[in-house]
């Protein structure tokens, strides 16, 4: 009985208890301000009830990179105003990102224009550059290289050596890719060329004409897909350094400025950062981490490949595993920077300080600014691979100390101590977990046609999507004008350019001087000059030819602006010496012809005036030709591959 009793005064303390906590609780509401209550209630009201912002549009471009920029354009020259741009960050840019550094405004990623001018033939991003004024210098050779122990190394001729056995490892690229070879290491194919690093010195040779190039080691590198190099075949070996302090946004700026009510215009949503991407056959919506939905029935997604591999967005449904292999196959590398500020400049005036260490890769590069930009004193030095995430990942610091071993090591102890370094965060940084693409070895080309081909509603974009500049900033603008004019054709539902199916071709000579190459295509159906679209001043008409594993082995782009001559049904594009001609043909044809005449066939003809051309060199004999032909004329474009086999073993001999 007393334990009842006890047990019933317990259960009565701790309901007064209970009681006197709800009466002062209802005490303290009570003397909140009415404008309290209103914000609390209005919060549980907006939080339960309230629907999300939505949005619906035509096409959702994800990312206002490079890319992501271009494909918006694209659309609007193609007459399509109804899209949106959605943007994780508060500006422009992506990759291309600049910031205020010891009173200067410093490139923190893409900071070079690779190559201008070659055959006439311009780097978009440099023809832009001239367009808006972009501001940069050349780089020279006028560098040092001091040794592992501090000491000024003269004897260069070790570069020579590397540069005579790199040319012969691009030729046995060529040479391997005509024959459908395999593929190699470029660390392999260099040794193959008499090139093996052995000792610190060479080990910086190799690591400042390769690594510092592909911010990965010769070891992890195609050789196939990555030499020859064809943004330095196209548009020649200048190296335009960018010292505006606009900024190297400033040109995409401008672009957008061009199309969009730059920055205010209400297509541009900044501050958006994509969380889900939700798909089928015929739409596709998208929501970012603030709730906000946006529906469509086509998206452009522009991100980096670290984001795709990251796995961070999520998907429903889930990506096909053919298209998530493709995507987690290809590299993205670092090229870590780290910019130093010093109180005066103690070191040469030169462009580049370069070091040999022991230890391959360590601090091996550094930029001067002050030669550009005088009275900067700031040292830009450049690291790659297992280096570069070391320093993307420790206390700058230690950073700031590692630097100062290597320059107190050249110029003595009495240096001063730096002011301020920076380090971009490109690795860690949610929007891009690195700097640049990649093609690592072993991955086909079939492969990264499963990476960039579209899925459904979805197209993919950027600089990890084009074939031939993977890596640079002209990369990430040609893979947005290519996914910009394939959408564009599907949303206004304009024919694409399919030009055949299967084909086959001949060689003939038709004079003694000249070699005639046809290639008969069967179409589809007939086709006129308006099957080209309107073609515009930068339309362009792409022919590839490829060998049976799909490497190429000759490609041609002809821009209309040159000029196309007209017949009922044929068009002949001449003379081609403003035309960028693929690798072993460059500068042997002197004009293309294409003959839609025939219904049962198209006619494509190459015409050269030498009689020295060899054939037998690029294509080989008598196996299967991959033909791919498409323009990205408005409204007209197609990215298949048509095969076709030669039809007469006699011609191994006119080859």
């Amino acid at each position: 009985d007393l334990h009842r009793v006890d047990r019933r005064q317990r259960q009565m303390c701790i309901r007064d208890r209970y009681q006197r906590r709800v009466r002062g609780r209802q005490q303290s509401i009570m003397h909140l301000s009415f404008a309290t209550l209103a914000s609390i209630l209005f919060f549980v009201f907006y939080s339960q009830c309230v629907e999300p912002t939505r949005y619906q549009t035509e096409v959702l471009v994800l990312g206002a990179g490079v890319a992501g920029i271009t494909a918006a354009k694209t659309l609007h020259d193609s007459g399509i105003e109804d899209f949106i741009i959605v943007e994780a960050t508060n500006k422009i840019g992506g990759r291309v990102r600049n910031a205020e550094f010891g009173g200067l405004n410093i490139e923190l990623g893409a900071n070079w224009i690779h190559g201008r001018l070659q055959d006439n033939v311009s780097n978009p991003i440099y023809k832009f550059a001239e367009l808006y004024g972009l501001q940069g210098v050349l780089d020279g050779d006028d560098l040092v290289l001091y040794g592992p122990d501090g000491s000024l190394l003269t004897d260069l001729s070790r570069f020579d050596d590397y540069e005579t056995a790199q040319a012969l490892a691009v030729d046995l690229s060529e040479i391997r890719k005509s024959r459908g070879q395999a593929d190699l290491r470029f660390s392999a194919a260099l040794g193959l060329s008499g090139w093996t690093p052995r000792n610190a010195e060479e080990d910086f040779i190799d690591w400042f004409y390769h690594d510092n190039c592909f911010a990965e080691t010769a070891r992890i590198t195609s050789t196939l897909y990555s030499y020859p190099a064809a943004t330095y075949m196209d548009f020649g070996h200048d190296m335009y350094f960018i010292i505006d302090q606009r900024g190297y946004v400033y040109f995409l700026e401008r672009l957008a400025a061009e199309f969009l009510d730059y920055p205010g215009d209400p297509r541009l949503h900044f501050n958006s950062f994509v969380t889900d991407i939700i798909y089928n056959d015929t739409s596709v919506t998208v929501i970012t981490s603030n709730g906000t939905i946006y529906e469509a029935k086509y998206a452009i997604i522009t991100f980096s490949l670290g984001v795709l591999q990251k796995g961070t967005l999520r998907y429903s449904p889930k990506l096909p595993v053919w298209k998530k292999e493709a995507i987690l196959k290809f590299d993205m590398a670092l090229y870590q920077k780290i910019f130093v500020k010093f109180p005066e400049a103690f070191w040469d005036n030169v462009t580049s300080i370069l070091h040999v260490d022991k230890v391959k890769g360590w601090y091996p590069y550094a930029k001067n600014l002050n030669y550009n930009i005088d009275g900067s004193n700031i040292l830009v030095f450049f690291l790659t691979d297992e280096f570069g995430f070391r320093a993307a990942t420790i206390d700058k610091e230690k950073v700031k100390q590692d630097i100062m071993d290597i320059l107190r090591k050249i110029y003595g102890e009495g240096i001063p101590e730096p002011l301020d370094i920076l380090l971009p965060d490109w690795w860690t940084n949610p929007l891009f977990y690195g700097a640049y693409s990649n093609w690592p070895i072993d991955v086909s080309l079939q492969t990264f046609k499963n990476m960039i081909s579209p899925y459904k509603t979805l197209h993919f974009s950027g600089e990890h999507t084009s074939q031939k500049y993977y890596g640079y900033v002209h990369g990430a603008y040609d893979s947005g004008v290519r996914e910009g004019y394939i959408v564009a054709s599907r949303v206004l539902s304009l024919p694409t350019c399919i030009l055949a199916r299967t084909g086959f071709l001949v060689v003939s000579n038709t004079v003694a001087s000249k070699k005639r190459i046809e290639i008969q295509i069967t179409t589809i159906e007939r086709f006129t000059k308006s099957s080209f679209g309107n073609p515009q001043t930068d339309a362009v008409v792409h022919i590839e030819l490829f060998n049976p594993n799909l490497d190429v082995l000759f490609s041609l782009s002809i821009p209309s602006g040159q000029g196309w001559a007209e017949t009922e049904t044929s068009y002949e594009f001449s003379p081609l010496t403003n035309c960028r001609n693929g690798q072993s043909l460059k500068n042997k044809l002197t004009y293309f012809f294409i003959d839609f005449s025939n219904p049962d066939y198209a006619q494509l003809q190459f015409i050269s005036e030498s009689s020295s051309l060899e054939l037998d060199a690029i294509f080989g004999s008598n196996f299967p030709i991959n033909a791919r032909i498409y323009t990205n004329a408005y409204g007209c474009i197609t990215a298949e591959y048509y095969q076709g086999t030669y039809t007469d073993s006699s011609l191994v001999s006119v080859l």
